[in-house]
């Protein structure tokens, strides 16, 4: 593991207290106007650690994390999706296969290299190409050669997927979910069936699979129906508005259901509520 080291001390400092003080719209807007740039210079070349959660002692790369990202408090403290982590401490074992759909920069996927050990393997799928360089960025800098990067959406079928990119990144979504307000540019990338990963491409199969796709869940879960049938995988998922859909599509095919925010039934979770969702009976 690299050390922190004093040099990198006041680029972390300077990261908690601003992304905690000032707030992530305002953090925007110094952002468009440019105002940050003098930070940016300053970051081109620096790390900071994380000090909280299952990423604790881990590294982000200062040059690919998004100073005005929504999220970016939490990540930086390891906060990010606290739910969502317990559950993957709950599901993963040393030497899991761990698929992170949406990896975004990759928090989720180092907590997942953490959790699955050196004899496990996170397979990260991103289409987002400033998140893909980041992901990569950040598993190099850990010293972490677990982690295998695919640079494409997940989706019903194997093929070209238009996709929008959103000014922050970690809303992303393909085309076919829905407009977005924060909508930047278009893009064409590849977008694979999980299934097409596994049976075609020859990737070892998952034993817990996440997704959080911005409202694409659905059309990750109809690209993997085989895996669903005869590898069981565990399924930790938000919503952005599928839950009963979502539920149906689960039951159907073997699997019980929680909430993990809450007491309330997993169809009337909230529009981004996290399930988990657990084969009756593991694979054959």
């Amino acid at each position: 593991m690299v050390g922190l080291g004093l040099r990198h001390l006041p680029r972390t400092v300077f990261l908690r207290v601003f992304t905690r003080l000032v707030t992530a719209p305002a953090r925007r807007s110094l952002k468009d106007r440019g105002w940050l740039v003098l930070w940016d210079r300053v970051a081109a070349n620096g790390r900071v650690r994380i000090s909280f959660g299952l990423a604790e002692d881990t590294y982000l790369s200062t040059a690919h994390f998004d100073l005005a990202g929504a999220q970016s408090h939490a990540v930086l403290r390891g906060l990010h999706e606290l739910m969502v982590q317990e559950a993957m401490r709950r599901t993963l074992a040393a030497g899991s296969i761990f698929y992170d759909v949406g990896a975004n920069i990759g928090f989720i996927s180092l907590v997942g290299a953490r959790l699955v050990g050196p004899t496990g393997r996170v397979i990260s799928i991103e289409p987002e190409p400033d998140n893909v360089a980041a992901i990569r960025a950040h598993a190099a800098l850990n010293e972490i050669d677990t982690i295998t990067v695919i640079a494409a959406a997940a989706a019903a079928e194997t093929g070209p997927a238009d996709v929008i990119g959103v000014r922050d990144t970690l809303w992303t979504r393909l085309a076919e979910v829905g407009e977005h307000p924060l909508e930047r540019e278009r893009l064409t990338v590849p977008g694979v069936r999980l299934d097409d990963l596994v049976y075609e491409q020859g990737l070892d199969p998952p034993d817990v699979v996440k997704i959080d796709v911005e409202g694409g869940e659905l059309q990750v879960l109809a690209g993997m129906t085989r895996l669903l049938r005869e590898r069981r995988p565990v399924i930790i998922a938000e919503m952005h508005g599928k839950n009963v859909a979502f539920c149906e599509l689960m039951r159907a095919a073997g699997y019980t259901i929680v909430n993990l925010d809450g007491p309330e039934p997993p169809e009337r979770a909230g529009d981004n509520a996290h399930l988990l969702a657990q084969p009756l009976e593991p694979a054959g």
